[in-house]
């Protein structure tokens, strides 16, 4: 499975990555220059991340279960993610990841909201 970006009619499909792994979750930075999604191209599913010019995918999180759902935040500075049902925040200037969700209950599908 792999990820494209297309306009709002569908037209001009760009294929975004080429690999053989499932590519999947993608989510557009609110700047439109980056694009972070799921793969398991290394044998678990991560978060990538890659600018839309060079196409060079980057993995993001290495936990120690899969990592879906990427999310950026409204300023971009920061992702949110699924790990196991918890969501996380990914700082992605430090890297640095912080879980906000330790209940032991399926909190996935992590949103930004704006004041």
């Amino acid at each position: 499975m792999e990820v494209y970006l297309t306009d709002a009619q569908g037209k001009w499909p760009k294929r975004l990555t080429d690999h053989g792994a499932t590519d999947m979750d993608p989510a557009l930075s609110p700047d439109g220059k980056k694009l972070a999604f799921a793969s398991d191209r290394d044998g678990q599913f991560r978060i990538y991340s890659m600018d839309l010019e060079g196409l060079r995918p980057v993995r993001l999180t290495a936990g120690e279960s899969y990592d879906i759902q990427p999310a950026f935040s409204p300023d971009g500075k920061a992702l949110a993610f699924e790990r196991l049902g918890d969501i996380f925040v990914l700082d992605l200037q430090t890297g640095e990841e912080l879980n906000l969700t330790k209940t032991g209950l399926y909190e996935g599908g992590p949103a930004w909201g704006r004041h």
